[in-house]
């Protein structure tokens, strides 16, 4: 995942499988506010979350998940820049 002025950052999330919630762990070379998106099978939009990042290591919980029917879900982190990054997880 690309955040900030220039390319080298990177995202994972876990676990994938997930029940209640998932981590998302984000390196980002400069500070700002994300937007987190997460969209079901169908692409309805389903939660949102802004955290704010530091430039460096930044870890981000997505809580509140065990509502949400088992499924394929795709999970967006767009910086204020505008640069994107899409995960698949799976909810068991």
């Amino acid at each position: 995942m690309s955040f900030g002025s220039t390319a080298g950052a990177t995202a994972q999330g876990y676990p994938n499988p997930f029940t209640s919630e998932i981590n998302l762990t984000l390196e980002t070379i400069a500070a700002g506010r994300a937007t987190v998106t997460m969209f079901d099978n169908l692409g309805r939009q389903v939660r949102t979350w802004t955290p704010l990042l530091a430039p460096g290591n930044s870890s981000v919980q997505l809580p509140g998940l065990d509502v949400l029917p088992r499924g394929i879900y795709v999970v967006q982190v767009r910086h204020t820049d505008g640069q994107t990054q899409r995960l698949k997880l799976v909810k068991e």
